[in-house]
Formats: C-alpha cells, sequence, structure tokens
C-alpha cells in the first residue's frame, strides 16, 4: 500500500517534464551544466529525439527544447503568413539565433557567445524548468522576474483561467 501511495504522490519525469530550478555557473568557455533531474527528463520523456538540443533566445532568457519540441514549433511557424512582416521578423529573429548542441561528457552544453551576450550572461545562471523546454536566465534577471510575477500572480492565473474558457 505504501509503494503505491508513493508512486501517485510522485509523477515521474515523463508525465511532469521540467519543473523546479537550478543554480548553476558558466564556465570560461561557456559550458553549462544540465541538471541531473532536467537529464532525467530528456533521457525518459524524449529518448533519442531530445538531441540534438535547441538554443533559442526567450526574453531575458536562452530557451533550451529539445529537439522534438524545436521540430513541432517550427512546424507551427511555418504555417504562419509567408505574409505578414511580424512572422517575417519573428522567423529571422528566431532562426538566425538559434544553435544545436548535445551534452558533453560532463553533461554540459556550451551556449554560443551570440546567445550569452543577447541576455548578458557571464557566469551566475538559474536552469528553469518550463514543462516541454527549459530557460536558461541570469541568476539576477530570474530573482527579479520571479519578484515581479509573484506581484502579479492572482492576476496572471485569472488570465490564463478565463483563456481557456474561451478555448473550449
Amino acid at each position: 500500500m505504501a509503494d503505491e501511495i508513493k508512486n501517485i504522490a510522485q509523477p515521474s519525469a515523463r508525465q511532469i517534464g521540467f519543473y523546479g530550478n537550478h543554480e548553476v555557473r558558466l564556465d570560461a568557455a561557456n559550458r553549462l551544466p544540465i541538471p541531473a533531474k532536467f537529464r532525467e527528463v530528456l533521457e525518459s520523456r524524449f529518448g533519442h529525439e531530445a538531441y540534438p538540443l535547441m538554443l533559442m533566445p526567450g526574453e531575458e532568457c536562452i530557451r533550451v527544447m529539445p529537439y522534438a519540441v524545436w521540430s513541432e514549433m517550427c512546424r507551427q511557424l511555418e504555417q504562419a503568413s509567408r505574409f505578414s512582416p511580424e512572422t517575417a521578423r519573428l522567423k529571422m529573429s528566431l532562426y538566425g539565433n538559434t544553435a544545436d548542441c548535445e551534452l558533453d561528457t560532463q553533461n554540459r552544453i556550451r551556449i554560443p557567445a551570440g546567445l550569452c551576450k543577447l541576455i548578458e550572461l557571464e557566469r551566475d545562471a538559474v536552469v528553469v524548468g518550463c514543462g516541454d523546454e527549459m530557460a536558461i536566465w541570469r541568476r539576477h534577471a530570474w530573482e527579479k522576474f520571479n519578484a515581479e510575477v509573484s506581484k502579479n500572480l492572482s492576476q496572471l492565473m485569472s488570465e490564463f483561467s478565463r483563456s481557456q474558457i474561451h478555448r473550449e
């Protein structure tokens, strides 16, 4: 009975995906360790479809997507109008700044200097779980983001709830 309760209380990485946050340090060669819990998600949820990992700019962060997730996002992006200037700018920015990478033997990824420069990442970082992807933040930017979001959390949850009602 206790084993059954334990299995219910602790869903697998496959069910939840990436969650939580982990403070890490970028080394002089722009290598950043991927936390063990996130490597487990890569293996259990995505398997061989996780690699290469795709790095792309986000708002104040670097988004890290398993290849399968990135591929689906690209498919959706390609369905957008070719005649929209906003879509053209988005594609130019995303595709132009995206890089692929693999884990090295010490379970690190190398972040291109251009992406580090975009978010002003130098040393102290936080790897954040975001469901089916991860995000790399400068530690201070992550702390500021959390402080801002916590002030408006009930509003954000209300807006999310309303958007879900309109989708049904």
